[in-house]
């Protein structure tokens, strides 16, 4: 708690010295969010995005903190607008995807893993491939499904990620 009095103090003091640099407020923001003060992290990002529109971290951790928050629709626009801004980062589009899951909007959840098949490395195929054949059981398409249960074995190098497949699978009746 003191830690964060300080250093809320030492930014307080280097906001009023810089009040248009939008690297302060974007370091004043992640402060605030990692000490759990959401709103008051929004409030840091929203500067810094005033004064800096088109920057990627400052919407992909405004997009952070409002998912926190609960505020799904609005975490999945700013994400959005984080991977306009760097569409080589694959971040924003892991956390829209997560969020379009836990809203059961599977169709758009398969959108956003089928956009990362192209996107991510090798290595992720696997987990996208899992994640896309989970929706398809989930929507009723068992064919769908089963073909990319198929290419995520295929795809196979991760084991614990395997057991967490087959865990999921289980645990959700398919």
């Amino acid at each position: 708690k003191r830690l964060k009095k300080r250093m809320v103090n030492f930014m307080t003091t280097l906001i009023k010295s810089k009040p248009y640099d939008d690297n302060v407020w974007m370091t004043y923001g992640i402060i605030q969010y990692r000490f759990n003060d959401y709103n008051e992290a929004i409030n840091a990002f929203d500067y810094a995005i005033a004064i800096n529109t088109n920057e990627y971290f400052r919407h992909l951790y405004k997009g952070l903190t409002l998912k926190d928050l609960d505020r799904k629709e609005e975490a999945i626009e700013e994400l959005f607008l984080a991977n306009k801004y760097n569409q080589e980062n694959i971040t924003p589009l892991i956390e829209i995807g997560n969020l379009y899951m836990d809203e059961r909007e599977y169709k758009k959840a398969i959108d956003i893993y089928k956009d990362l098949l192209e996107k991510g490395e090798d290595y992720e195929k696997q987990d996208y491939y899992f994640n896309i054949s989970l929706r398809y059981f989930s929507l009723g398409k068992k064919a769908l499904g089963e073909k990319y249960e198929k290419l995520a074995l295929d795809e196979c190098y991760d084991f614990s990620l395997m057991t967490n497949f087959a865990k999921e699978l289980y645990l959700n009746g398919f």
